[in-house]
């Protein structure tokens, strides 16, 4: 599973990208539970990720509401964890065998204060009295 943060204005989108790994299982209504979300964050919403074949990749999303004005850089460190509804196939036939919920617990998502900076390339020219420098 790897997580991108979109940063806004007035809210945080965490895009989760889901693969598949198992030859007879099908997922179906992957979603991304998160907990220990901070004060200043509020969860507003939530795309699941439709059904995932073996070996197959989708998203899911969450969107955190936060006042940038009050917390202009709200730091916190996220537990997540993938719910979805597995059904075994029958590797043969590839007829359904049964299906119950399963529960996986992901990595933390960290937001940190690098997560708000955008990179911006640099002119080395302009810093040729420092020493050590050179233009790639």
């Amino acid at each position: 599973m790897a997580v991108r943060r979109h940063i806004y204005r007035e809210a945080i989108v965490l895009q989760f990208s889901l693969r598949n790994p198992v030859p007879d299982q099908i997922w179906k209504d992957g979603r991304i539970v998160l907990s220990q979300v901070p004060g200043e964050l509020e969860l507003t919403e939530e795309a699941h990720c439709g059904q995932l074949g073996p070996g197959e990749t989708g998203t899911a999303y969450a969107v955190l509401k936060c006042d940038r004005e009050k917390t202009p850089f709200p730091i916190a460190r996220l537990r997540a964890k993938l719910i979805i509804t597995v059904v075994e196939i029958d590797p043969d036939t590839a007829s359904e065998l049964g299906s119950y919920s399963d529960e996986h617990p992901l990595s933390d998502v960290a937001l940190t204060v690098s997560n708000y900076i955008r990179g911006v390339p640099l002119n080395l020219p302009q810093f040729k009295y420092v020493s050590g420098l050179s233009n790639p």
